[in-house]
């Protein structure tokens, strides 16, 4: 059973979690599709790529067909929104 992720906001933390799920060998397990940021997607992949306090990790986004981004091979969508589910 794969349980599907999302992430409200990328920030530290955020960045973080990504990171420690594709370090562990677990995005097979538990899949991001939905990412909420108020930046643009290249920013949040530049910043998930180069993180000064983690370090590098090139290889967590791989650029798709369209101009989209692909995490560890799956689509994932970025919503830019700060409204707050009810």
């Amino acid at each position: 059973m794969t349980w599907r992720l999302g992430i409200n906001e990328f920030g530290r933390i955020g960045r973080w979690v990504l990171r420690a799920l594709s370090e562990r060998g677990l995005l097979g397990k538990i899949q991001p599709v939905l990412i909420n940021d108020l930046a643009d997607a290249e920013h949040l992949v530049h910043l998930a790529h180069y993180d000064s306090t983690h370090g590098r990790s090139e290889k967590l986004f791989q650029r798709g067909q369209m101009g989209s981004y692909l995490l560890n091979s799956q689509p994932a969508s970025q919503l830019n929104s700060h409204a707050w589910a009810h």
